[in-house]
């Protein structure tokens, strides 16, 4: 058997060991999820070539259905029995909560990407340590979708986060509906309106230290922050 031969398979059976495991959290369509899933959670020391040459094309290429869908890192910061959050309110979803965090630039690391938008936003420097939840988020008014492509279909990856220090700077790039940053009560997050809603419902057990989890998809009328 040629040398080429032997490489196609092998990497054909990289990639299907790759979508098996990216896939119940990634729908398959979605190639630069399951790669950066893979390649940087579940330790798979080699994706397949074509793999990341497929989505460096469609990176390159025309808009396609991965580049309207938002890699978006977000952090649960806890320090002294409270969780750091933003305050915010739009017009689209009055007020409510949100976690720090933001869209990750492409060729950022997620890491890298919860670092610098925690600093932005909050001016706390922080320290991932684990993820621990993968959320997405799909608009669905027509308008919104039109107006705002880029922020009407997100995909959450929720890090546990420590404070690297409690020193904290003037933020530099708060977003347009951010109003404050607070650190509330942990035995009070049921009582407020923290988006998405299934994060609201799975943060008890992601701060009692339960596994990563897919929260869901979770269809909404209108996007947030």
């Amino acid at each position: 058997m040629s040398k080429r031969k032997v490489r196609s398979r092998r990497n054909h059976r990289e990639m299907t060991d790759c979508n098996r495991v990216a896939l119940p959290f990634c729908r398959r369509r979605r190639l630069q999820y399951a790669v950066d899933f893979c390649s940087r959670f579940v330790q798979i020391e080699e994706v397949s070539t074509w793999a990341k040459v497929a989505f460096c094309q469609t990176q390159e290429g025309k808009r396609g259905d991965m580049e309207s869908i938002r890699s978006t890192a977000k952090a649960i910061i806890v320090h002294e029995g409270k969780v750091l959050l933003n305050r915010c309110r739009d017009p689209y979803n009055g007020e409510y909560y949100s976690l720090p965090g933001g869209g990750q630039n492409q060729y950022e690391e997620l890491q890298d990407a919860i670092v610098r938008e925690c600093l932005e936003e909050t001016g706390y420097t922080v320290v991932p340590v684990s993820l621990a939840a993968l959320c997405e988020e799909i608009c669905e008014d027509p308008g919104f979708r039109e107006r705002y492509p880029e922020y009407s279909h997100k995909m959450y990856h929720i890090f546990l986060c420590n404070l690297a220090h409690e020193r904290r700077v003037e933020p530099t790039e708060t977003d347009s509906m951010q109003l404050a940053t607070e650190w509330i009560p942990i035995d009070t997050l049921e009582g407020i309106r923290l988006l998405p809603e299934a994060l609201r419902q799975g943060i008890r057990s992601i701060l009692q230290g339960g596994p990563p989890a897919f929260l869901g998809s979770e269809h909404v009328p209108y996007n947030h922050g």
